[in-house]
C-alpha cells in the first residue's frame, strides 16, 4: 500500500491485502495479548469456590471488576499492537511478535490512564443523568408517580435524560476510539493520546 491519500475502495483493499499476507503473524500477536489477559480473568474468578460463601458477592464483584479492568486494558494493547505492527508491515520492516511485546511496557501507562479517564468520564455522564432522574422523580413526588399520568411523566423524564446522556457518550466513544493507535504510533502520553 502505498503512502498517500486513498480511496475507500484502495484503503479497504489494502487493508484485506495487509491482513492476507500477514495472517499468521498478526493473529499470532492477537493471540500473545488476549489470551493472557483472559486467562488472568479466569483465573481470578476461578478462586471464588474456595472462599467462604459468606463472601461469594463481594468475591464475585471484585471479580468481575477485575475482568472488567482487564479487558478494558487487553483491548487497547491489542489495537496498539495490532497498529504498530500494521505499520512497520507497510513501512516494509518486519514485526515479529517478540518485537511488538518489548514495546507493551513503554505503551502500558499512557493506555492505562487514558482507559481511566475514559471510564472516569463516561461513569461521570451516567451518574450524572442518574441523578437528573432522581431528582425528577422527588420534583415529582411519590404520590404522584403511582398515578398514571406521574407514571407517564417519569417515563418521558427517564427517556430524555437518557437521550441525553447518549449524545456525550457517543461523542466521546467517537473522539477516544483511536487513542491506543496514537499511544504505539505517535508514541503520544495520556493527554495526546486523547486529543489526539
Amino acid at each position: 500500500m502505498k503512502l498517500r491519500p486513498l480511496g475507500a475502495g484502495e484503503i479497504l483493499d489494502g487493508a484485506i491485502r495487509l491482513y492476507r499476507d500477514n495472517f499468521a503473524s498478526l493473529i499470532l500477536i492477537t493471540a500473545g495479548i488476549y489470551i493472557p489477559a483472559y486467562s488472568l480473568g479466569q483465573a481470578l474468578a476461578g478462586f471464588l469456590p474456595s472462599f467462604p460463601r459468606e463472601l461469594g458477592p463481594v468475591l464475585r464483584m471484585t471479580s468481575g471488576m477485575s475482568s472488567a479492568l482487564l479487558f478494558l486494558l487487553g483491548y487497547p494493547l491489542g489495537s496498539g499492537a495490532l497498529a504498530y505492527a500494521a505499520s512497520e508491515y507497510l513501512l516494509g520492516r518486519p514485526a515479529p511478535l517478540p518485537e511488538v511485546l518489548r514495546g507493551l511496557p513503554r505503551w502500558l501507562p499512557p493506555l492505562a490512564g487514558a482507559v481511566g479517564i475514559s471510564a472516569a468520564a463516561i461513569v461521570g455522564i451516567m451518574v450524572i443523568a442518574m441523578l437528573a432522574v432522581a431528582l425528577a422523580f422527588l420534583a415529582i413526588g411519590v404520590p404522584r408517580l403511582a398515578t398514571e399520568t406521574g407514571a407517564a411523566f417519569g417515563a418521558i423524564v427517564v427517556v430524555l435524560t437518557v437521550g441525553a446522556a447518549f449524545i456525550p457518550l457517543m461523542t466521546l466513544f467517537a473522539r477516544w476510539q483511536l487513542f491506543p493507535q496514537a499511544v504505539a504510533l505517535e508514541h503520544h502520553g495520556i493527554r495526546g493520546s486523547l486529543a489526539r
